[in-house]
Parts: C-alpha cells; sequence; structure tokens
C-alpha cells in the first residue's frame, strides 16, 4: 500500500474513531505481466534520468513545430461566463494549484475579454482534479480534422512482439505551447482573479489533435516500425530483449533532443503483456483488459436511455471479440429508436445477462500476418449476418477480430457487398475446408470476366437483391433498372427471373406506385444534342406536403443529352430572382450555360426577367402551348419517377421528404436509362460513380513504352546543354509562381469537406509512410491543421507497385468546374502535316510544376494515419487540375505552337520538317495519343492493331461497348464504318435481347480487319484545294476528303453516317444532298477558305446552284453552302465515285440511272421504276407569293401533334405523285385556307385546336 494511501486511511480513523484496514495481495492485478526490470534497462533509465524528473522543470516548454492556436468562426464574439460556486475544500484545492501553476510558468495574471468558470472532478484516488469549462469557447472554435489512429489500426501494428514498454508523459499538454495570438483565449475566472495560459490547457477542443500531430512528428521516424502512439501514451515494442532495449534508447533519444518529460511512475517498462487502450496484448494475441471484465460484470441494469447508451456503447467498443454480437444486442438497439418508449422486459434482461457473458468469456484474438492468406467463414439469417476472419499462423486457423451486423434496413447494405466471402450455410469452428479455391469450384470468378458467381444459396442472393432495390439509394426501381444494377457485378442462373418476382412482391412498390401508363402514340424524336447539358428542360412538382426547411415543390431539371436529373427543393411562392439563383447555383456552376432551355409557360417562365436573363445568357427558350403544357414528355416522365421514389422512401414520415432528394438524385442519376442503355451518371462524367456496392476492378492491359533510336549527335549534345531540366527526380523546392496557379473556387455555402481515413493494409500503410517522407522531404506538402481532409487510397499500377491517391471526390463535387477547352486530338494531329522529324517530351510529376493558390491550399488537405497534410502543389486528382495545366503549357508555349509543337496536358510533341530545323529527340515515327505520325501521314498505332486483332467475342452489352467505343475512335479510317457496325448498335437499343448471331460475328470481323489494314491517311495541307466525293443509298451516306499533294489524289478522312428516322424518308436527290452537307459541317475546319470540288453520282445535284425552283429544305442547305464555302458540284457516275462504296449496297449498285430532263420544274419527283414508258408531264412550277415559292394544295390527308404543341398536317399536292405527300406545319397554311376548312368539318371541329 502506497503512503499517500496510508496517510488518507489515518485521517478517515481519526475522523470516525473507527477503522478497518484491510491488506489484500492481488497477483497481476490488471493484468500486466513484467518480470525484474532487466538491467540494461536500469542502466538506460539512469542514463537518460534527466528526462525522467519527479516533476516539470520550472520553465515554459521550448517552441515545437506544433503550437496550439485556436481559430474561431468568423463573427465569433469573446466567451466569458461567471465563476462556479465552490465548495470550501475545491477553493482550498483550487488556490493550491493556481500557485503551482504560477511558479512553474505555466499561466499568467490575465486581463483578456475572455473568461472560462473553472470546476472540479474526482480523480480514481479521492483527490480533485481542476477543469476549466471551455465549452462555450470549443463550441465556436473552428474544428481541426487532424486524423486520431484508429484503436484497431494500432493494435495490428503489435504483431510479433514480445517484449513490451509503455510510457507516459507528464502533464503531456503542458509541454505544448500557446500560440501567441490565443493565449488571451484560454482565460480562466476565479476566486483570485483571472488567469491565461502559456501551455496548452486540458479540455480545448483542438488540444488531442495538437498533441497527436506534435506526436506524430517526432517519432515519425519510428512509428509502426517499433513505436505506437495514441495522444500521450506511447507504445514501445519489439520480438526480443535486445532489440528492445535499442528501441527504447532511440525513442529516449528523441524525447531528450526534443525536451519531452516522462512521468516514470506511470510508466512500465520490459512487459510480456501489456494493457492498451482497453485492451491486453500479448504475444499470444489482444484480448479484453481484465479490469474491463470487472467493470461488465457490476453493470448495473439499466434504467432509462441514457444509461442504455452508455452500456452499449461498451459493449459495442468490444464487439470484435464477440461472436453474433449484431444478434445478442438487436433487442437493446431496437430501445433506442425514435418513437420508441423506454420499456425493460424480459428480452431485454436477458440481452443484458448474455452480452455480460459473451464480454467476460471474450476469446483471445490473434493479431493478423499480412504474409499469411486468410479464412472468411460467414453466415445470414433473416435478421443479421456475421463472418469471422481467421488465420493459420502454425497453430492451424485461429480467429482474428468477428465481424457481425444487423439487417435492417439502409445499414444491412454497407458491408457486403462485392466482398469475395466463402459463404458456408452451416457455421464452421475451422475454416481450412474452405480456404482452397479448387475446393469451392461453385465460387469463383466468371472466366474473362470481372463479375462474381454467386452460389445456389438463398438468403445471399436475397442480400444482394434486397441491397439493389429495398436501400434507398437503388430507389425501389423496377425490374429492369434492378436487373441491371446487379449484372454489373454479379451473375447466377435464372437472375432475371429471381428480379423480376423480387421486385412484384415488393409491398413496398406495391403500395406506393401505380400504372398509369397510356399506350404509346405517333411519338417524333427530337434532335439529338451534341454533348452533355445543351438542351435543358425544367418544370416543376408542386402539391407536396411542407417540411420543416420550408419546402413544398421540386424544381426538375433534366439534361436531354445524358438524361441526368437534378432534384431541387423550393417552395411555390418562391420568386422568379429565387428560381434563377436556384438554376444558376446546381446548374450553370456546375455544368455550364445550355444553348436550349425547354419548359412549360410557367408563369416565373414568362416573366419578363426571366425571359431577359435567359437573353443575357445566349439561352433559348422553347416551350410548349398553351393548350398542351405538358408535352415535354421527358420532363413529364421524370416527374412521375420523383414521386414513386418519394412515395418509396417516405412511407414512414412524408414531412422530411426534402432531406432524401440528394440520395434520390443520386439514384436515379446511376440507374441505367432505358433509351441510352447508359446511367446519366456515365453519359455525362464518362465513368460510373463509386457506390456501396463497389464494383470489382476491371482488367488492366499493360503496354509496353515507346522505343526510341538512338539520337544523333546534335541532340545529344543539346542534351548535354540542357542536362539542368533534365535530371532524375525533382529539386528539393518548390516550383516557381507561374502565370497560372491552380485555384479551387467552390459553390456559394459549401462547408469544408473531411472523410475518414480508410483502413489500408500493412503494406499499403509502408508504402504510404515512404511517399509521405518523400513529399515532405520535396517540400511538394507540408503538416496541416485545416478543417478539410480527404482520405488517401491506392491503386496498382501496371508494373504492380502502388500508385497513392488523393480522394477528393467530397471536394470536388462542390468545386465550380473549369470549363477551360481541352486540345481536340484530331485538330492537334492536323498540325503535325510536312513534319519528318519528331521528339515527344514527357514532364516528371507535370501537375507538382504547379503552384496551390495561397487560398485554396488548406483546401487540398488528406488524413492520413500520420497525421494531415497539404499540399503546396497542385495533386492530380483534383477536378480543374487538367484545366489549369492546359492553360500554363499553352501560355508559356503559344509562341510556337502549331509551328514546331502541340500538346496534349503533359505530353508535349515537337516537329519539325528536318533535322537541321529539329532540336530534339529526331523520331522519324512518333506515337502520339493512340496513332502513330509519320511524315505527311498518319495511321492507327500498332499496338492498338495488335490489342484488337486479339479482342475476344462480346458476350454482354457491357463488353460490347468498349469493342465499339473502340472502333469509334478510329472510324475517319475506316471506310463504310456506319455500314459495317450497323448490326451491332441495335443489339443496345431499348428492350433488345442480347442475342448475338452470326451478322454480329461477322460485323465484328470485318471491323477488325478493317482496323488491322486501315489505309494510311494523309495528313491536309492548308494550301491546296480539297475534293469530296459523296454517295447515299436508302440506309447511309458516305464521304471521303481526299487531296492532291503532288502525288495524286489521296485521302484524308472517311465519313459514313447511318441514316435514321425521317432521314429513311427522303427522296434519294435530298439524301444525297445531306452527304454533301454532313460532310461540309464535320470538314469545315478544312474546307472554310478553300475551293473545294464535290463529286456525287446524283446528275441533278451538279444543278442545285442554278435550280430556280427548290424546297425549304434546299434553300436552307444551299444558304449554308453558299454562305461559308465556295464549292462546286461535279456529276461523276457512280461506279468511279470513291464513296460510292461508302453507301451503296451491292445489289442496286448497278442499276441504271437516267437523266430527268426539265429538273429545275421537279420538286423532289423520284421517277417511276420504268424506263420513261407512259410517262406524265412534269408537275406545275410553284407560284410565287411575295417572292417565296409556294405549291398548290390539293387537300388534307392527316393531321399529328408535335410534342412542342405544334399540330402538323399531311398534304396532297397537286399535280404531284402521292410519294410527295408530305407533312407541313398547321401555321404554313395562310394561303390555303379552303382545303384546311374542308378537313376540319370532315373531322367535326372548327380549329385546329380541337383536333
Amino acid at each position: 500500500m502506497e503512503l499517500e494511501t496510508l496517510a488518507r486511511f489515518e485521517k478517515d480513523v481519526k475522523r470516525t474513531d473507527t477503522g478497518f484496514l484491510a491488506i489484500a495481495t492481488e497477483v497481476e492485478n490488471d493484468g500486466e505481466k513484467a518480470s525484474e526490470t532487466p538491467e540494461k534497462i536500469k542502466e538506460l533509465l539512469k542514463e537518460f534520468q534527466d528526462i525522467l524528473p519527479d516533476d516539470l522543470p520550472n520553465e515554459l516548454p521550448p517552441y515545437r513545430t506544433h503550437q496550439h492556436e485556436i481559430v474561431e468562426e468568423p463573427g465569433s464574439k469573446p466567451t466569458f461566463r461567471a465563476p462556479y460556486r465552490l465548495s470550501p475544500t475545491e477553493l482550498t484545492d483550487m488556490k493550491k494549484q493556481i500557485e503551482y501553476l504560477l511558479a512553474k510558468g505555466l499561466i499568467r495574471p490575465s486581463t483578456s475579454p475572455y473568461g472560462a468558470p473553472v470546476l472540479f472532478t474526482p480523480k480514481p484516488d479521492g483527490s480533485l482534479r481542476m477543469c476549466i469549462d471551455y465549452r462555450a469557447l470549443n463550441k465556436q472554435t473552428i474544428k481541426n480534422k487532424y486524423p486520431i489512429p484508429r484503436i484497431d489500426d494500432l493494435l495490428d501494428q503489435l504483431r510479433g512482439a514480445t517484449v513490451f514498454s509503455k510510457l507516459d508523459l507528464r502533464s503531456g499538454y503542458w509541454q505544448i505551447r500557446m500560440a501567441d495570438n490565443s493565449i488571451h483565449k484560454t482565460a480562466f475566472r476565479t476566486r483570485y482573479g483571472s488567469y491565461e495560459y502559456l501551455v496548452m490547457p486540458f479540455g480545448l477542443t483542438n488540444a488531442p489533435a495538437t498533441f497527436q500531430a506534435e506526436m506524430n512528428h517526432i517519432l515519425r521516424p519510428l512509428l509502426d516500425e517499433c513505436v505506437v502512439v495514441y495522444l500521450d501514451d506511447i507504445l514501445i515494442y519489439s520480438r526480443d530483449m535486445k532489440q528492445h532495449v535499442e528501441h527504447l534508447r532511440r525513442v529516449f533519444e528523441i524525447l531528450r533532443r526534443e525536451r519531452f518529460y516522462v512521468k516514470l511512475s506511470k510508466s512500465k517498462f520490459a512487459l510480456e503483456k501489456v494493457q492498451f487502450l482497453g485492451h491486453l496484448v500479448s504475444a499470444q494475441g489482444v484480448h479484453v483488459d481484465p479490469k474491463k471484465i470487472e467493470a461488465v460484470r457490476t453493470w448495473k441494469t439499466p434504467e432509462n436511455v441514457k444509461e442504455l447508451q452508455q452500456f452499449l456503447g461498451f459493449a459495442n467498443y468490444y464487439n470484435r471479440f464477440v461472436p453474433q454480437y449484431a444478434k445478442l444486442a438487436a433487442p437493446l438497439t431496437n430501445l433506442l429508436k425514435k418513437n420508441t418508449p423506454y420499456k425493460w422486459e424480459t428480452k431485454h434482461q436477458e440481452a443484458v445477462e448474455q452480452l455480460k457473458q459473451a464480454l467476460t468469456s471474450a476469446p483471445v484474438l490473434i493479431l493478423p500476418d499480412p504474409e499469411r492468406d486468410y479464412v472468411i467463414e460467414a453466415d445470414a439469417s433473416d435478421q443479421a449476418v456475421g463472418a469471422v476472419l481467421m488465420q493459420d499462423q502454425g497453430n492451424g486457423c485461429n480467429q482474428l477480430p468477428t465481424s457481425a451486423r444487423n439487417c435492417t434496413g439502409q445499414s444491412s447494405t454497407t458491408r457486403y457487398t462485392t466482398k469475395r466471402l466463402l459463404l458456408s450455410s452451416s457455421p464452421s469452428k475451422r475454416g481450412d475446408a474452405i480456404s482452397k479455391d479448387e475446393e469451392r469450384p461453385d465460387i469463383a470468378y466468371r472466366k474473362g470476366s470481372t463479375k462474381i458467381w454467386v452460389p445456389n444459396y438463398p438468403p445471399l442472393r436475397q442480400l444482394l437483391l434486397e441491397e439493389y432495390h429495398d436501400v434507398l439509394y437503388a430507389g425501389h426501381f423496377g425490374s429492369n433498372k434492378t436487373l441491371t444494377g446487379i449484372a454489373k457485378h454479379y451473375y447466377w442462373p435464372h437472375m432475371a427471373d429471381d428480379v423480376q418476382k423480387f421486385v412484384t412482391s415488393c409491398d413496398t412498390c406495391q403500395r406506393m406506385k401505380s400504372s398509369k401508363q397510356k399506350k404509346a402514340g405517333l411519338l417524333q424524336p427530337l434532335p439529338v444534342p451534341e454533348q452533355p447539358w445543351q438542351v435543358v428542360s425544367l418544370d416543376f412538382i408542386t402539391g407536396l406536403p411542407p417540411t420543416s426547411s420550408g419546402h413544398d415543390a421540386i424544381l426538375v431539371v433534366i439534361d436531354k443529352f445524358s438524361k441526368m436529373g437534378h432534384f431541387i427543393p423550393t417552395h411555390t411562392t418562391a420568386r422568379t430572382e429565387e428560381t434563377a439563383q436556384l438554376f444558376v447555383r446546381h446548374i450553370i456552376s456546375q455544368h455550364g450555360i445550355p444553348t436550349t432551355l425547354i419548359s412549360d409557360r410557367d408563369p416565373k417562365f414568362t416573366s419578363k426577367f426571366w425571359k431577359e436573363l435567359m437573353s443575357l445568357l445566349g439561352t433559348k427558350l422553347a416551350m410548349s402551348s398553351a393548350y398542351h403544357p405538358q408535352t415535354d414528355g421527358q420532363t413529364e416522365r421524370l416527374n412521375q419517377i420523383v414521386e414513386q421514389l418519394l412515395r418509396a422512401a417516405c412511407k414512414d414520415d412524408i414531412s422530411k421528404w426534402d432531406l432524401h432528394l440528394p440520395v434520390l438524385e443520386f439514384a436515379y442519376n446511376n440507374a441505367t436509362h432505358a433509351a441510352t442503355g447508359q446511367t446519366p451518371f456515365f453519359l455525362c462524367y464518362g465513368r460510373h460513380p463509386l457506390t456501396p456496392q463497389k464494383s470489382t476492378a476491371s482488367p488492366t492491359v499493360e503496354t509496353d513504352r515507346e522505343k526510341t533510336a538512338e539520337p544523333p549527335g546534335k541532340i545529344k549534345e543539346l542534351l548535354k546543354e540542357f542536362q539542368d531540366i533534365l535530371p532524375d527526380d525533382l529539386p528539393n523546392e518548390l516550383p516557381p509562381y507561374r502565370m497560372h496557379q491552380h485555384e479551387i473556387v467552390e459553390e456559394q455555402g459549401s462547408k469544408p469537406t473531411f472523410r475518414a481515413p480508410y483502413r489500408l493494409s500493412p503494406t499499403e500503410l509502408a508504402d504510404m509512410k515512404k511517399q509521405i517522407e518523400y513529399l515532405l522531404a520535396k517540400g511538394l506538402i507540408r503538416p496541416s491543421t485545416s478543417p478539410y481532409g480527404a482520405p488517401v487510397l491506392f491503386t496498382p499500377k501496371p508494373d504492380g507497385s502502388l500508385r497513392m491517391c488523393i480522394d477528393y471526390r467530397a471536394l470536388n463535387k462542390q468545386t465550380i468546374k473549369n470549363k477551360y477547352p481541352i486540345p481536340r486530338i484530331d485538330d492537334l494531329l492536323d498540325q503535325l502535316r510536312g513534319a519528318m522529324v519528331f521528339s515527344k517530351l514527357d514532364l516528371r510529376s507535370g501537375y507538382w510544376h504547379i503552384r496551390m493558390a495561397d487560398n485554396s491550399i488548406h483546401k487540398t488537405a488528406f488524413r492520413t494515419r500520420y497525421g494531415s497534410y497539404e499540399y503546396l502543389v497542385m495533386p492530380f486528382e483534383l477536378t480543374n487540375a487538367p484545366a489549369t495545366f492546359q492553360a500554363e503549357m499553352n501560355h508559356i508555349l503559344r509562341p510556337i505552337l502549331d509551328e514546331c509543337v502541340v500538346v496534349y496536358l503533359d505530353d508535349i510533341l515537337i516537329y519539325s520538317c528536318d533535322m537541321k530545323q529539329h532540336s530534339e529527340f529526331a523520331l522519324e515515327k512518333v506515337q502520339f495519343l493512340g496513332h502513330m505520325v509519320s511524315a505527311q501521314e498518319v495511321h492507327v498505332d500498332p499496338k492498338k492493331i495488335e490489342a484488337v486483332r486479339t479482342w475476344k467475342t462480346t458476350e454482354n452489352v457491357k463488353e460490347l461497348q468498349p469493342f465499339l467505343g473502340f472502333a469509334n475512335y478510329y472510324n475517319r479510317f475506316v471506310p463504310q464504318y456506319a455500314k459495317i457496325a450497323a448490326p451491332l448498335p441495335n443489339l443496345q437499343k431499348k428492350n433488345t435481347p442480347y442475342k448475338w448471331e452470326s451478322k454480329h460475328q461477322e460485323a465484328v470481323e470485318e471491323l477488325k480487319q478493317a482496323l488491322t489494314s486501315a489505309p494510311v491517311l494523309i495528313l491536309p495541307d492548308p494550301e491546296r484545294d480539297y475534293v469530296i466525293e459523296v454517295d447515299a443509298s436508302d440506309q447511309a451516306v458516305g464521304a471521303v476528303l481526299i487531296q492532291d499533294q503532288g502525288n495524286g489524289l489521296q485521302p484524308i478522312a472517311y465519313l459514313s453516317k447511318k441514316l435514321h428516322g425521317v432521314e429513311l424518308n427522303y427522296p434519294i436527290h435530298d439524301k444525297e444532298a445531306l452527304a454533301i452537307i454532313i460532310a461540309f459541317k464535320m470538314w469545315r475546319c478544312y474546307l472554310q477558305g478553300r475551293k473545294t470540288t464535290v463529286y456525287t453520282d446524283h446528275c441533278s445535284l451538279k444543278y442545285l446552284k442554278t435550280q430556280p425552283n427548290l424546297s425549304r429544305r434546299q434553300v436552307q442547305r444551299i444558304d449554308f453552302l453558299e454562305t461559308y464555302f465556295h464549292y462546286d458540284i461535279v456529276y461523276k457516275p457512280g461506279h468511279k465515285n470513291k464513296a460510292d462504296a461508302l453507301s451503296r449496297p451491292a445489289h442496286i449498285a448497278a442499276i441504271q440511272i437516267h437523266n430527268a430532263f426539265h429538273v429545275q420544274l421537279l420538286k423532289p419527283y423520284r421517277v417511276p421504276n420504268t424506263i420513261f414508258v407512259g410517262r406524265q408531264p412534269p408537275p406545275p412550277p410553284p407560284v410565287l407569293v411575295q417572292n417565296e415559292p409556294e405549291y398548290e394544295v390539293e387537300y388534307v390527308l392527316a393531321h399529328r401533334h408535335r410534342w412542342n404543341g405544334i399540330v402538323e398536317l399531311l398534304i396532297r399536292w397537286k399535280g404531284y405523285d402521292p410519294s410527295e405527300d408530305s407533312w407541313v406545319p398547321e401555321s404554313d397554311m395562310g394561303n390555303a385556307r379552303h382545303p384546311l376548312h374542308d378537313y376540319l368539318v370532315k373531322q367535326g371541329v372548327t380549329s385546329t385546336t380541337q383536333l
């Protein structure tokens, strides 16, 4: 018994005149086991006794890397509170402690406007601890998101250790200084005056983060090698005693150098078992601290929710030791649910007793060995899922931490997605039988695929179905979208049938969704936009119940190209200006200004303010008619989907529907759209988002690097002259300030983003530590106290090493996108015409050559096991980084861009006409952006040819899409591309089953053959004239761009386009003209300003420029050509036309073509299939009405409604063949009222609005 305890006992005896003293000796009371301290350690303690004092020295600690600074929220006012009333004992104790702190120089008198009260809490030994109540100050302090270590990560590092020592720093926080600008904020008020701390006091909100940062900084060389640190607890571990003495010495040397002091009475040395953070660790493994076992054994029955929360918090801390924890704790966690009365029943008492029993008899868990394989035993029931991680470390399979989880609502789907679990239908004590792949053939990857085969185990399949349908982010979609989501990652026989049965049996879907879809009528497709967020439609969903935020409506915005939607909560009384602000904040800031905006005639959209705003933005307004306000079918359909999603998500509480909108928006945008066969997210961003159902990794194709010839002598001399910019590594200094620095501009109202660090494997931790040390040595990062913090993850490189990546997705999401243009690859290739010699430069870690803007450095913070850091240079993962880098490259190389240099991000290609002119590495051919470029020509990269030659047969739509994407990238090299590939895109159409037939295989083989034998294309010479050959058939149009550069006509590019929709109904004359228009639009960058000769096998087109009587379509086309181009159209028979094969099927190529007389009088008219036998006279010419040619209407045949509310009429033209019947808008019938009136009478109506 200690003297201090005996003294208190004597005092109590004197006060009560009665006393009983029992002295018991407990062996290994705290579970820690130590032998006699070895002599070498005693000598070490004697050597370093200067850092083991009985008390802190009477001086302030030195200035360290980290000082504690209190950063308050903008607009905060000084906090002060009146002193609390204290008892005489507390007053006496406070006086003594203040005198002690003054004597040590740790506090000083204060005149600060701040002031916190003092209170006391009892210590375990009965004495009092003085505490400062900084809660008011903490409330307005910006939180430091520095990562405190995960306890399970720390325990994992102790594997293999047999000797332990534990150091406790003496009043650790007081060994850190306060920043000078924060000292006055620590002021506390007492009976004896106000004082302020010069060192970091206990009780400040960010104090643990500051202390952990300093510990990580000074002990970084030893972390995870022989030391783990948790605040002021330092644990040194070693494999043997000899090694342990050396490790202790290294730690003591660091503490001496940094002037940190250790409390010897609380430190323990050379232990075989050590108590650490509530666990007892030894060479055999880790188990629950015996003191905690005793605490739980005597824990009283919880009497209210607060006491139950304390018990469950304690139990959950040790859940890794408890098999079936989720199942045992389920009755208790149910008592914590919202709106559940606290009614203690027998089942709750039984759950408490079972948890107590499980914790007091918890097994010893071994620590994982990263060099050995693992075994998982898993099982699932209707209520919970559980798993055991095991490993054979030479003594058979022993347990590592256990995992258990309830299957309730959304939480049931967060852990077991795409995990390669070895599932057993019955519990197994040993895992040896399932640890080898060959013994479980039913669980394996499908050959040649990245899907996981799901065995015939109903609970597991049901779990997957619930994950992809029932949870909130899955959206309760129908069977098609649910099947598409599961099929991305999993496969089992009859999966579609299982999905169909599961969805139709969903109670939520049956109650919350109703089928109101009408039969499909005549649908007229709109023109497809060229890129995402070019054409946008918007509408309101109103009549929703008001939420606590005042929302009772949703502004629904949808992109016509990608089908991506945004669901923005608002209120029906919102003014037009507020709606405009929402549109700018959520749409324009993320996607740019649309060219066209489609809406109904809501007063907000017809207001003067809205029209003027759109006019200033350059956005065209397209509105539905007043009689058909619901003609924007796509938005109306999306409104129905949103309403269904809301009903499914808010079935329990409809008053908070606006809180579900972000998740429902994610669910919609991540669901495959029937019209495109892709998710809106993928079409907009070109990638799939990371979801709780983490997808399996895609196969990586390794490519060889380009081989270069030996540089010529002059090049070698040049390299020697500029060897200062060709180092083996980056210099140990920051790059200079440049014209462009990377600034992160966030959306208005954004808050700092931070995420907890991901758990990493030992290999990843070791690699991360090396890379952080490298970046610190280079001065590219620095320690951070930023409120931002992104986690770190690793991806494998092709050579097997790891690439450290920062997960900035949360930050990128709220960053305003920079629309700086990245160069078009075809534009870059065009600049290489005439070049004979090439050199390619790759900048060393190019992005790190650009500084971060000072006001954005803190936003790059990332969180690791070893602390928080922030980049001083531009990291790779930021959303606008490519734009910033391209802008800087364009700026510094602008004088020689397109003269001898092209730049694509950090790839610089120098090209020259001869070696004398050239100044670099002198290649005759260069590989650049998937092409092989040489003098005057460009062709497909041979590596890509080899890749397509070995491309396997596609087995599903997902495998077909990459092949078509690859082929389409090189379509300019492939004559008849549209015709050859035609059967394959059909497989991607809506409701088209993936049935692979011989025609599809033939198409793939033809494309492979065309790509592997692709012609060499010459590069265009802008000083020479061009030739275009065009042709059209019933199915497609084609063109070839040609130029004579002295060796006869040679191709520059091929163009082939499949006809769609109304284009298929054009007469052959208009199809041929369409081919010309498409060719001129595609190649306008070449043809504008040069003379172009167009060859066509359609004789009538040569009169196109002189024909007096033209249809509206022909007038528009001629106007386009005459405005921008200098061209001539020349007739060339089909058999002499190179483009003829691009469009004309072989079985009609030999049809004889006759020239028609009076072609200038023919409205698009096809000659009958006879050789002028019984030919009728030509139809009458048009009549000029106000200088506009108009044709006489004989009568109206039918009518139809277009999507924008326009009524169109099918017209029979007087004197023309019935094949020339055509649809015209009702507004064009102003001079033909009699035929229109006759048609309306026949329909029984008086106006077209009644049709």
